[in-house]
């Protein structure tokens, strides 16, 4: 008979997996922009990775690596709010809806991140770390390279987290300003 923490997890890893290949096709095939999904999508990436990164610090991660993630954070954010137009098309339906399409890459840097931290911390630690009575200093008898491990998938769940904040920072922009009338686009049917 499965244990709760492993139904717990299993839920978890089918949720993970229907917004993130939904929001891939989506990137991938175009889809109609609208303020409030794109909040929510973010509000669900930024709250994952926060929850591993919290987890971290109880496992064991020292909390200076809080400045490290913070920092990589806000140049990877900055770099992609003014580098995503290269990255996203824009075009308007007859009835006036505006499409998006693009920053596929983007989004798979932060799946694959949260992937590979996902694995890390159920190899390494076990089903404990996806409960919300961690306990502190787990990674002690794990040694360097697991925690090393961690540190790194860390700062890359992190970078791709502000990748796709600053992509979706830039989208939000360039939606008002195509139905402010500020920036032209092309027109399909």
């Amino acid at each position: 008979m499965s244990s709760p923490t492993s139904v717990s997890i299993l839920v978890a890893i089918i949720i993970v997996a229907v917004i993130t290949l939904s929001k891939l096709r989506k990137t991938f095939r175009g889809w109609k922009v609208k303020r409030k999904p794109i909040f929510v999508i973010t509000i669900v990436y930024l709250g994952l990775a926060c929850f591993f990164t919290v987890s971290s610090f109880f496992i064991g991660i020292p909390l200076l690596y809080l400045i490290v993630y913070l920092v990589v954070f806000i140049i990877a954010q900055f770099v992609s709010y003014h580098y995503a137009d290269r990255s996203l098309s824009f075009w308007k339906t007859p009835d006036g809806s505006i499409y998006s399409k693009g920053g596929l890459l983007i989004h798979v840097v932060y799946i694959v991140s949260v992937v590979l931290r996902f694995a890390i911390s159920l190899a390494y630690i076990g089903s404990q770390s996806f409960q919300y009575h961690i306990a502190s200093g787990q990674l002690d008898s794990k040694g360097e390279v697991v925690t090393l491990a961690i540190i790194v998938v860390d700062i890359f769940m992190i970078f791709g987290l502000g990748l796709l904040v600053g992509l979706n920072r830039r989208l939000l922009k360039l939606f008002r300003l195509i139905s402010q009338g500020k920036e032209i686009i092309e027109e399909k049917k």
